[in-house]
């Protein structure tokens, strides 16, 4: 166990050099000469120890406002990805977002002039796979995937604001390791360099009971005082069992809000599948249906053509009876002609023989 004393003064901007700073100057006394703490290894110790401190502190349900930063960017920036239901834009983050914290590593993503509501969030699986999502067709959703943002539907040179926790906070664009401002709160600097000196320590070969005042207290000690020692040691086991165990109880509890969530979310999956065995079987009857429809239409238009046919023979057969009139009054004005014509034949040969007796008869007389 270690205890220290938080040298920075918090009525000041926290920046990163002065808690590095800090953290030397607490070491220093126990530290040989030859022992060079270099500032980008601090730098990774505290931003390890802070990354803890987060996530004890999202199991606990304390708020988490202090350790956001805000980047912005505009969509104009993002590469453009384009997959078989819809296009999507990428824009890389400078470092990634703390994970282990449930959906709380991103407190804001939209525009910058909040002239309109925040974008939704959704899983990877969603915004890639699905293009009517429960956001709707034409919303604005996005996700996180390691250090990427995945924008669809975005508006084109839309100025973006992102707020969110993220692992190196250094790493930011126009971050200054001198003045700009180290996103944690001044009620957990204390906190933060206890995690940090725990990481450090064992790293260093230094012993884990440096009290505040700089002095290692197992040196030049009587029994009495070793004793009383060990009686603090024994009560600093016994408060790091209890906080063992509230951290088994904790994670216990997680571990059954994890079982509920999944339980809630494989009933909703089989609502989902009965919905969708539902959509299936409704299919089925619609296509069995239309399948009868079109059936009942195509005999009907066999029907249709069949009495077209029998309509067109009977026609073809009137055409040909007509025809056949048409001939049979031909032939029938022909011999009623020639009947004629043989009559008057007749009767001009008749009137020829009575004239020829007339003129006989006249002869003899």
């Amino acid at each position: 166990m270690i205890l220290l004393t938080l040298f920075l003064n918090t009525t000041y901007m926290i920046t990163l050099e002065r808690i590095v700073e800090s953290i030397k100057l607490q070491l220093k006394p126990h530290l040989t000469e030859d022992v060079v703490l270099h500032d980008e290894w601090l730098i990774q110790m505290i931003n390890d120890g802070r990354n803890a401190l987060i996530k004890a502190l999202y199991v606990s349900g304390d708020l988490l406002t202090p350790f956001y930063q805000e980047i912005e960017f505009a969509l104009s920036s993002l590469d453009i990805k384009k997959n078989s239901i819809d296009v999507y834009q990428i824009f890389n983050l400078p470092s990634r977002l703390l994970e282990s914290i449930g959906r709380k590593n991103i407190q804001y993503f939209g525009p910058t002039d909040l002239s309109r509501q925040e974008y939704h969030y959704c899983s990877y699986e969603e915004l890639i796979n699905y293009e009517f999502h429960r956001f709707g067709n034409t919303n604005v959703s996005y996700t996180n995937r390691g250090s990427d943002i995945l924008v669809r539907r975005g508006e084109e040179d839309k100025l973006l604001l992102l707020r969110g926790i993220f692992e190196i906070p250094n790493d930011l664009y126009n971050y200054d390791y001198q003045s700009s401002s180290y996103p944690i709160g001044a009620n957990n600097l204390r906190q933060l360099e206890i995690i940090t000196f725990e990481h450090l320590l064992p790293k260093l070969g230094l012993p884990s009971d440096l009290i505040n005042d700089g002095v290692d207290s197992t040196k030049g000690i009587g029994l009495g005082q070793q004793a009383q020692v060990n009686a603090q040691k024994e009560q600093i086991e016994s408060q790091k069992e209890q906080i063992d165990k509230n951290i088994k109880m904790q994670a216990q509890q997680l571990f059954d809000q994890r079982q509920a969530i999944n339980e809630q979310i494989e009933a909703q999956q089989k609502q989902s599948d009965l919905q969708q065995a539902q959509f299936e079987q409704q299919k089925i009857a619609n296509d069995k249906q239309i399948e009868l429809n079109l059936r009942q239409l195509f005999d009907q238009r066999e029907a249709i053509n069949e009495q077209i046919d029998a309509q067109k023979k009977q026609t073809e057969l009137q055409k040909e009876q007509i025809e056949l009139q048409k001939e049979q009054a031909k032939k029938q004005q022909h011999m009623q002609s020639q009947q004629n014509f043989d009559q008057s034949a007749n009767i001009a040969d008749q009137m020829d023989n009575q004239a020829e007796q007339i003129k006989q008869q006249s002869k003899r007389k």
